[in-house]
């Protein structure tokens, strides 16, 4: 149970170096296609990250040298565009990003507003922050920086000579504003193992998608499936030192005044999970690159950009794997004749994300107690995403004594029935009556009813349906060679 304060880890890595000397024609000629990758600068760099930020996969702060939220960013949009995830900027994905053929670089004046202030130093001791009136910004230069998402130094390297604390002064600064206001999101999904957060309407499809920290070995991201309770923006911080390992023993509780620089940033996004939330950061250049306190911190600007499209009662899947496990179903075997007596093997998709065949043990037939098994057991951290094996229909959710909450989908001929039991929680869209599609998610690992809560594991069973088709009723089928078997492609 955390707070993210916002302080960066003792393993962040070092600020880069702005890039070399960038012209403003440079970065806007819509005809640039060079090769973006690791250790790449310069004008390409900061034009990918700039088209990015204005498609909604956000590269973090823009500062024109390539970095792990940038390749991040540039995955996830070759992803959604159906391009080879290569994480680095080539020909085709050059193409669908300069559809975008609004300049990257524009001149701006900075206006009496940017320039008024007050701008304070901010202390790092939680209880001195909160014997001031406001946690604004420090300077000129970090208010600029916020408002067109780049670093300072990224501004002050395309504005070299130039004040940038003189109202009236032009200077040169990336164009962030996006053409269209993005559609409400139907569900949030957080990746721990990617650093991310991303938005997706009730198809799948990805709306948005930012860099993120999320937990640490201290204070972990609670994996599992949560709602999101509520939206603050410009939230006051109430600091409890007993919620934080690492507080100064000699803490009291402070609330601390709200402002960009409040360890929560400007926007605070509370979720159904007690102490949790997402919200912003006052170090916009160690987003994904280091710890937090358990909550999920992005920039300033992302959580505003995310808060405009979030609701209260919102699913908010917070996993281990990559959003794309929760996003897009498998593609669907062509089907194959098979015996009348078993499901389509060609057909079934292994039921846990980030399991393989070769990880199955079978255990249908072991006893427990005075009855035989029939089923296999599933092994996997709580909170994994448990997937359709087939497209069917769910018929029933139940919660009993031995399987807790349970699942029953029947096949599309419904002479099969496919149960998934012990679960954590269902999925948001998980209701009775729901057509399914293979590799959609309808739950989460657990270990609820007679599970032993220290292994959570999905329990898997099948069964052939009487002519009846009682749900709860029918003849044992064991899923392991159903699952390993290979007839015809990927199962």
């Amino acid at each position: 149970m955390a707070l993210a304060v916002g302080a960066a880890s003792a393993f962040a890595a070092p600020a880069r170096a702005p890039a070399a000397a960038i012209s403003l024609d440079a970065a806007n000629n819509v005809n640039l296609a060079q090769t973006v990758g690791p250790k790449s600068k310069g004008a390409a760099v900061l034009r990918a990250q700039v088209l990015l930020d204005r498609a909604r996969f956000s590269p973090g702060e823009i500062d024109a040298a390539f970095g792990s939220n940038l390749q991040k960013a540039i995955a996830a949009f070759q992803k959604a565009n159906d391009l080879p995830a290569s994480g680095s900027m080539d020909g085709p994905t050059w193409q669908a990003l300069n559809r975008d053929s609004a300049p990257v670089l524009v001149t701006y004046e900075i206006a009496g507003a940017d320039v008024a202030g007050p701008f304070t130093p901010i202390p790092q001791d939680m209880v001195e922050k909160s014997k001031l009136p406001a946690l604004g910004y420090t300077s000129v230069a970090e208010a600029l920086g916020e408002k067109f998402h780049a670093s300072p130094a990224l501004l002050r390297q395309l504005n070299p000579g130039r004040d940038l604390g003189r109202a009236g002064q032009k200077i040169v600064v990336p164009n962030v504003e996006a053409a269209a206001a993005l559609a409400k999101a139907a569900k949030i999904v957080v990746s721990k193992s990617d650093s991310s957060i991303t938005a997706l309407d009730a198809s799948g499809k990805i709306l948005a998608h930012y860099p993120v920290s999320t937990g640490s070995e201290h204070d972990p991201l609670p994996i599992g499936i949560w709602k999101i309770t509520g939206i603050a923006r410009n939230p006051v911080f109430h600091y409890n030192p007993q919620l934080f390992w690492d507080a100064n023993p000699q803490h009291t509780k402070a609330r601390i005044a709200a402002g960009p620089n409040n360890p929560v940033g400007v926007v605070w996004i509370d979720l159904s999970k007690a102490n949790y939330g997402i919200h912003g950061t006052p170090e916009p250049s160690m987003i994904g690159k280091t710890q937090s306190h358990g909550c999920i911190r992005m920039t300033n600007w992302d959580a505003i950009a995310l808060a405009k499209i979030v609701s209260p009662g919102m699913p908010a899947i917070l996993q281990d794997a990559p959003a794309s496990a929760a996003a897009a179903p498998a593609p669907a075997a062509p089907p194959l004749p098979v015996p009348v007596d078993q499901p389509r093997t060609d057909s079934l998709l292994l039921p846990v994300v980030g399991v393989t065949a070769r990880q199955l043990t079978d255990n249908f037939n072991e006893m427990r107690g005075k009855l035989r098994h029939e089923a296999i057991d599933i092994p996997a951290p709580r909170g994994t995403p448990v997937l359709a094996v087939d497209d069917g229909r769910i018929v029933k959710l139940f919660k009993s004594v031995p399987g807790g909450l349970t699942i029953y989908q029947f096949d599309p001929s419904e002479r099969f029935a496919y149960y998934y039991a012990h679960l954590e929680s269902y999925a948001a869209e998980a209701i009775e009556g729901k057509q399914l599609k293979r590799g959609e998610v309808i739950g989460y690992v657990g270990s609820t009813g007679n599970a032993n809560p220290a292994t959570p594991h999905l329990h898997f069973a099948v069964f052939q349906l009487g002519p009846e088709k009682r749900w709860w009723q029918g003849t044992a089928i064991n899923p392991y060679p159903l699952l390993t078997e290979r007839r015809a492609g990927p199962i």
